[in-house]
């Protein structure tokens, strides 16, 4: 975006609930929760409920014109002490090779649009709604939009520490820095999962609540540890796809080690109870009972612990990359072991294809997979 800098999401909302509202804003990102949260701030501040028909308006860029939103934005809002907003979404979008126009509007019509929204009078309010795009940012200094912008990508820690506590404020709930800072680091830097334990703790408690930090630990630690359960679960009946999106959620939440550390424990608790179940040595446990059938083979479950065993060294040593290797493991838990080629050892393709580039020998040492032996196939 232009140089100067630009604001963020906790910036437009403080200014908004300041009642600071300016005729142009560019929402720039792709973030859509983020998005929603501005569009609904501006809404209550500026729109008549009893107008709300007449006076919001929300097009997409594929269905309206430059002329359309000139028009739009410049009527006179019909209720008396409300303004008028209207709201223009996918003014750039992803496309197929980066960043690309609304298919409608074109370049051609999205600097008209920018054009009629620094003209915009003060008495309305327009936004537009996009991603960010080089000419685009050439665009918006050229007509002076640059102060309009708003960033509304992933937010930071700092940043969402803030959202929190708006949004607990909107909830009716008094939520601390502290107890904010803390549902931050156990639910992870994703907006939408750090909303949703902010909706949970809004049903928990009463309006006007204090939030502590002991009642933040309870309740969000509560949805960590059952997210957790949900990947060792998934992991354990083999499904390797449901575990890896699990897998992914998790890998935002707080400490990436103190996370990995945890799945280590539980599996590892868990792949002991089956060795000794699949060596005569004991029955099958509470942890193991329902996913003992997956398992049936004492060599993959010893296999499984070396894996394990390996993960937890290098994390300990301080060696990058554990989340790569526990979900290298996860995707192992597909295989059965008749498989005549490993892509996960072979190349750097996608898992499951039998072409792409030059390989390396298999390694039977790397794999948890009891019996695996080097393809015969070449490489195409």
């Amino acid at each position: 975006m232009p140089r100067t800098r630009v604001a963020t999401a906790r910036d437009a909302l403080a200014r908004i609930e300041a009642g600071d509202i300016t005729p142009a804003w560019l929402l720039i990102g792709d973030n859509s929760l983020l998005v929603d949260e501005i569009l609904a701030a501006l809404k209550s501040r500026l729109v008549d409920p009893a107008f709300e028909a007449f006076d919001y308006e929300s097009w997409l860029a594929d269905d309206t014109s430059p002329e359309a939103f000139e028009q739009h934005i410049r009527q006179v809002a019909m209720g008396s002490t409300g303004r008028r907003l209207v709201v223009v979404k996918g003014i750039t979008r992803p496309g197929a090779k980066g960043p690309a126009w609304s298919q409608r509007l074109g370049a051609a019509g999205v600097e008209r649009i920018l054009a009629t929204l620094a003209a915009a009078p003060a008495e309305n309010c327009g936004v537009l709604v996009g991603i960010a795009k080089r000419e685009l940012d050439t665009m918006v200094g050229r007509h002076r939009l640059a102060r309009a912008v708003v960033a509304v990508g992933q937010p930071g820690a700092d940043e969402l520490v803030t959202l929190a506590r708006h949004w607990a404020r909107a909830g009716e709930l008094e939520l601390a820095p502290e107890a904010a800072r803390l549902l931050v680091e156990t639910a992870g830097i994703d907006a939408a999962i750090v909303r949703s334990e902010v909706t949970k703790l809004a049903a928990a408690f009463p309006p006007g609540t204090a939030v502590s930090v002991a009642e933040v630990r309870a309740l969000a630690g509560g949805s960590r540890e059952f997210t957790l359960a949900e990947y060792i679960s998934r992991f354990l009946r083999r499904d390797a796809g449901g575990a890896l999106g699990v897998l992914r959620r998790l890998e935002t939440w707080g400490n990436p080690r103190e996370i990995v550390l945890g799945i280590i424990a539980w599996l590892t608790n868990a792949f002991v109870d089956l060795a000794a179940l699949r060596s005569g040595a004991g029955g099958p446990s509470w942890r193991v009972r329902d996913c003992a059938r997956w398992w049936p083979s004492l060599p993959e479950v010893n296999r499984m612990l070396q894996s394990l065993y390996r993960i937890n060294r290098d994390l300990v040593t301080g060696r990058p990359g554990t989340f790569a290797r526990l979900e290298t493991l996860t995707i192992c838990t597909a295989c059965r072991g008749n498989a005549r080629f490993c892509d996960i050892q072979a190349g750097p393709r996608s898992f499951g294809t039998r072409t792409g580039g030059p390989g390396r020998a298999f390694d039977p040492a790397l794999c948890p997979v009891p019996g695996r032996r080097p393809s015969r196939r070449k490489n195409q």
